[in-house]
């Protein structure tokens, strides 16, 4: 939580009013006001600070950091002006800059909790353990009531395999607040984290009874059912998730919802340009829209219905936190991405390249896009999130894709690529769309994660030349952390809500190589026409293709990028380990000639070598400045082998995994 600033050069009045309005969450108000006040008191730091604030909170962290740098250019003697700005260049993970900021609060405030415990998630950053664990017990003397240091001393505990101290420092903090629901989240975490999954769920159960709305409860309780075999159906079911937010729908007319769901290096964004000219289906460009269910989205969207003008204000505020749906080159993040740097987003995904030149950019007026959602908007006094998420479509094609279409005929299926999403995303779309069928697309998930690894691998030469020392260079750390993305995929093929409503696999093999049959068994799945614009890969009618420098292309129907061999990354050694891990899927999706008996064989062949580094991570590590920690030493390497362990255990008790996706057949 951002530190407030109370001091200021500018009237009192006016400071006042920012203030009350702040407390008040009238932050559109404040929005709408800043610039004239500026205008007015252009050295206003409150202002800035007040504004850095809602920045954080709106997820755009750039923006942020600007404000609160202004801000101490205004007060350059406020700790807490410093503090500001180095919480929000710890999220940025511009540690060095951060750590300057943070130590000048402390300089400033000897005796600041706050600073200290952003100078402990600034150490975290690093990889120094030890140093950011005595910062943060430093942190709780000074103030033993503050919950973050707690947190950060578990997460740790949790890492460096401690599970006593994990357990002992939450209970520490107990004694202060016996009903912490984030503690006692992360207490139910430890324990499942350490295999004590019974002790987990009992926790998440007690809170689910006093918290019937807390979605990280839900969420945690999901992700413990692929371990207990719990009914994952029974749990959601039994959530009552965030109805307090939505009224009633007043629509009903909508035919059905198709949801894409897609993984990184996955080909969802290619597939999603295939259908984005179809004329039975209402889509939006790209995946831009991601965030529209995700939990801060709506409260931050929806309008107060009682102004007269909220049609106007609604209109406006979709094209505003939405901007690079409109325009590609916006340097905006994206609502649903709000870690993103919008501008490479957008590059990287081939929205600034367009057309037959690559020279295109995706730009839209967003006038056309605004006529024509408030004209759909005029016969309703109120609307919720899933209407708006509609009407949003609507207008969408009326816009853009075809001026003669009935404003009011809303029977088009909506095709919605709901990328990567968070378990609150998906689960929230689950609940609005329980009968939505969601096309899940997988690819070799071998050569998929030898894809993501090899982009971080390739920035390796540039890095080394910007520094010779591994210390405090996050960007070092990341690359040396690639497997990380093993695991990560892993939770991906493993998903709980992949149960809910009705899900089918589709391979990328399949589209690529035999698009007319693979593309007939969708359209039929999804009750449409099998039309020839299946077969252009476009958006918005303008040729659509990755930039081919930054990643391995994934686009049209060349089949380059699914035809190279494995080995590229992954040692042979490796590739068993892998390919054992992933033999339930990677069977089930044929894409492996390993029988079950040599699969049941390899797990007691690679079970010795979970505990130790891969061999690309021994021959990244070799690469690597002379100062950088062993790979063993690793915290979060440690951390990548206690969830491939986990995995095992799960594959050598039952054979498989819950939750598989079954092919569209």
């Amino acid at each position: 939580m951002l530190k407030k600033i109370s001091s200021s050069v500018a009237p009192k009045q006016v400071i006042n009013a920012l203030i009350t309005l702040y407390h008040q969450g009238k932050i559109e108000d404040i929005l709408s006001r800043a610039p004239k006040i500026l205008e007015e008191y252009p050295n206003t730091p409150i202002l800035y600070n007040i504004l850095g604030t809602i920045s954080v909170e709106k997820g755009q962290k750039l923006k942020a950091a600007n404000y609160f740098r202004k801000t101490i250019e205004l007060l350059p003697e406020d700790p807490d002006a410093y503090n500001n700005l180095g919480t929000v260049l710890n999220d940025l993970q511009e540690n060095q800059e951060a750590l300057i900021s943070i130590k000048k609060a402390i300089a400033l405030k000897p005796d600041y909790a706050e600073a200290y415990n952003n100078l402990g998630v600034n150490l975290l950053n690093c990889g120094d353990y030890e140093k950011a664990e005595l910062v943060f017990k430093k942190t709780i003397k000074l103030k033993p009531k503050y919950i973050n240091p707690y947190l950060n001393l578990a997460f740790i505990y949790s890492n460096t395999n401690d599970l006593k101290k994990a357990i002992s420092i939450i209970n520490d903090y107990l004694k202060y607040d016996t009903e912490k629901d984030d503690l006692l989240i992360q207490k139910a975490n430890i324990f499942a984290d350490f295999g004590y999954f019974n002790k987990a769920f009992k926790i998440l159960k007690n809170l689910q009874r006093s918290n019937p709305g807390n979605f990280d409860i839900m969420s945690n309780m999901l992700t413990l059912s692929k371990y207990n075999k719990l009914n994952p159906n029974k749990i959601f079911k039994n959530y009552n998730i965030i109805k307090t937010q939505n009224n009633p729908s007043k629509i009903n007319k909508r035919k059905s919802v198709i949801a894409l769901i897609g993984f990184g290096r996955s080909g969802s964004l290619f597939l999603h340009s295939l259908f984005d000219g179809h004329p039975e289906i209402s889509t939006l460009p790209g995946y831009f829209f991601k965030g529209w269910f995700n939990e801060k989205t709506w409260p931050l969207i929806k309008p107060d219905f009682q102004v007269a003008n909220w049609r106007e204000t609604l209109a406006e505020k979709i094209c505003n936190y939405f901007e690079p749906q409109f325009d590609a080159s916006s340097k905006k993040n994206v609502i649903g991405r709000p870690n993103d740097h919008t501008e490479w987003f957008a590059q990287n995904l081939g929205f600034t390249q367009l057309g037959d030149e690559q020279s295109e950019i995706l730009q839209l007026d967003q006038d056309a896009f605004k006529k024509c959602f408030i004209n759909l908007l005029q016969s309703y006094d109120t609307i919720n999130n899933k209407d708006c998420f509609e009407f949003i479509h609507q207008a969408f094609d009326k816009a853009y894709r075809n001026p003669e279409t009935d404003i009011n005929k809303l029977d088009k299926p909506i095709f919605y690529h709901i990328h990567n999403p968070s378990y609150f995303e998906r689960a929230n779309f689950n609940y609005h769309y329980p009968n939505a069928k969601s096309l899940f697309i997988v690819r070799h998930p071998i050569q998929m994660l030898e894809s993501w690894i090899m982009y971080d691998l390739k920035q390796l030469p540039t890095l080394l030349e910007k520094s010779s020392s591994f210390e405090n260079n996050y960007e070092l750390t990341k690359v040396l952390q690639a497997s990380n993305k093993i695991p990560y995929a892993l939770q991906y093929f493993l998903n709980p809500l992949n149960v809910l409503g009705s899900v089918k696999g589709v391979k990328l093999e399949d589209i690529k190589n035999n698009p007319k049959k693979t593309l007939g068994k969708i359209t039929q799945w999804i009750e449409i026409q099998n039309d020839e614009s299946l077969y252009k890969s476009e958006f918005v009618g303008k040729k659509f293709s990755r930039p081919s420098e930054n990643f391995n292309n994934i686009s049209g129907f060349d089949t380059s990028s699914i035809d190279v061999p494995l080995g590229r990354v992954f040692g042979e050694k490796d590739l068993k380990i892998l390919e054992t891990l992933f033999w339930p899927f990677m069977n089930l999706y044929q894409y492996t000639q390993m029988s079950k008996e040599d699969f049941l064989q390899n797990l007691k062949i690679i079970k010795p070598w979970l505990a130790k580094p891969f061999e690309f991570e021994k021959d990244l590590h070799r690469k690597l400045p002379n100062d950088t920690p062993k790979l063993e030493d690793i915290k979060s390497l440690q951390s990548c082998r206690r969830y491939l362990n986990k995995i095992w255990e799960i594959l050598e008790k039952d054979k498989s995994y819950p939750y598989l996706i079954e092919p569209l057949t």
